[in-house]
């Protein structure tokens, strides 16, 4: 029985069949709902009502302290959660810079921001709008990598180096074509504030080509080898002019002529090649110094057996190794030249080849690559070269084999196969990075034979190939421990470095 004063505080209650007001009174045992006229004993609907309250706080205390603890074990999950990313985006940012691709990175960075400053003070604004752009995707690249910034997308950095690099051609393109002001050329070539000056005395090869009507423009390079100068506001009739002067200096031996591109000899050897962009009113002037050759004995080594031994006893030895053999061969005519690239095919080199009137290059079954360009007033140009391990291979055959001279062959594979050459250096690091300059002694040699009249479309398959050898060397770069290196290595290491370094800076002016 519910007690009085629990009853003296009730004053109605909730019919439980129909959930209408029940009203009573103090003295009231019985209760009536005037909805339904249902009958209920009041002390057991009290005693009822007191148990489901109760019931109710409980089950709210406990959903309360359910969801505390479900909200704590979730905070301590995302907790976990974010410590776990920063630590394996700390282990990879670590990675990466340690890597060669993100030195590369940086490398490829500098230069082209170099670059771009310095295409810009010779009046090259597009030339020098595509290296700075080339600079900042590969910046943005590294500082993705390095987690310095959140990529958005996984290996969004590797998709802006490449993007980078790519805009490196493009970049030397540009620069050849050398954009300008087209609308309006009299303000953009006439002012003396925006075009430098330059004296003629002081172009090194000035006897071999007549002197310009102006000395107003940029000079690239002004060597005894070799000279590249862009002179500015010549006119139309003023290029003729000097065509014709070049012409009677007797630069006529071979000559080319599309256009307003002039390629011709003279009898003393030297190449001049002549642009004029007539829209800017620029005359660029290429003179190369002729090669100076002598009496040759060609090699007799492994590689050197690869391909026909050349006729002419007269030329340059640029490179002799067990791996790479490059030389200029003198007094060989067009009609020469055809035929020892045919001498080579019939030996083998018709992998991939690709010909045309002056350039060839191929690879045999067993892995050699070679290129045989014709360079114009007699002189040929070879350039055979293998992976070391194919090289050792060869090496060895040759051992073997009943040769008349063994015992040079044997000795340079001895030295190669030494565990550690002369200066400590291990002779498998050695060709690692001899391999790593090579790459970019052929790459910066492609991009100078570029920018000295190479056609882009013509070039555009070899520009695919050195970016799949580039792919080729930089994976077995990357799998050099610098932590692992000996003293005499990490020396070598650093030394490479360097010379490459210098290169790519070099070719970038």
């Amino acid at each position: 029985m519910a007690n009085e004063k629990q009853r003296q505080k009730v004053t109605s209650l909730v019919c439980p069949t129909c959930g209408g007001s029940l009203k009573i009174d103090e003295a009231q045992e019985k209760a009536v709902c005037e909805y339904c006229g249902g009958e209920f004993d009041v002390d057991n609907m009290l005693d009822e009502s007191e148990a489901v309250r109760v019931q109710k706080i409980k089950s709210q205390a406990y959903k309360d302290v359910e969801t505390s603890k479900h909200e704590l074990e979730r905070e301590k999950f995302r907790h976990y959660a974010e410590k776990e990313k920063t630590a394996t985006e700390k282990a990879e940012a670590y990675v990466y810079k340690k890597s060669k691709f993100s030195k590369i990175t940086i490398l490829l960075a500098v230069i082209m921001g170099i670059s771009g400053f310095g295409v810009f003070s010779g009046n090259k604004i597009i030339s020098g709008i595509i290296c700075l752009a080339s600079a900042i995707f590969l910046i943005l690249s590294w500082l993705m990598g390095a987690r310095v910034i959140k990529e958005k997308k996984r290996n969004l950095h590797v998709i802006l180096a490449i993007i980078g690099i790519v805009l490196v051609p493009l970049s030397i393109y540009a620069s050849k074509i050398h954009f300008g002001s087209k609308t309006n050329t009299t303000a953009s070539y006439t002012s003396d504030s925006k075009i430098g000056m330059f004296k003629w005395d002081d172009i090194l090869m000035k006897s071999a080509i007549p002197q310009p009507a102006s000395e107003k423009g940029l000079v690239y390079q002004n060597t005894k080898e070799q000279l590249n100068l862009n002179v500015e506001q010549i006119s139309p009739q003023q290029y003729e002019q000097y065509l014709s002067d070049c012409l009677t200096k007797g630069f006529n031996v071979e000559a080319e002529e599309n256009g307003n591109k002039y390629t011709a000899f003279n009898a003393e050897g030297y190449k001049l090649n002549l642009d004029y962009m007539g829209y800017a009113n620029t005359l660029n002037i290429k003179l190369k110094a002729p090669i100076k050759t002598e009496n040759i004995q060609w090699p007799t080594s492994a590689i050197a057996g690869q391909i026909p031994k050349p006729e002419s006893t007269v030329g340059k030895i640029l490179k002799e190794s067990s791996t790479e053999i490059s030389a200029y061969l003198s007094d060989t005519t067009k009609e020469k030249y055809d035929a020892y690239v045919n001498k080579c095919m019939e030996m083998g080199f018709s992998l991939d080849y690709n010909r045309n009137d002056k350039e060839f290059s191929a690879s045999n079954p067993s892995g050699y690559e070679l290129k045989v360009n014709y360079e114009g007033n007699g002189l040929m140009y070879i350039n055979i070269s293998v992976d070391q391990e194919t090289a050792a291979q060869a090496e060895a055959a040759t051992r073997t084999a009943p040769t008349p001279e063994p015992v040079l062959d044997t000795a340079a594979q001895t030295a190669q196969e030494a565990p550690a050459a002369a200066n400590g250096v291990s002779a498998d690091f050695k060709a690692t990075m001899d391999s790593y300059e090579q790459f970019f002694d052929e790459y910066i040699a492609f991009m100078k034979k570029y920018e000295d009249g190479g056609s882009p479309a013509g070039m555009l398959g070899d520009y695919l190939k050195y970016m799949a050898k580039y792919a080729e060397t930089m994976t077995k770069f990357e799998a050099v421990d610098e932590d692992e290196l000996s003293t005499a290595d990490a020396a070598y290491y650093v030394e490479v470095q360097s010379r490459v370094t210098q290169k790519l800076l070099t070719a970038a002016q």
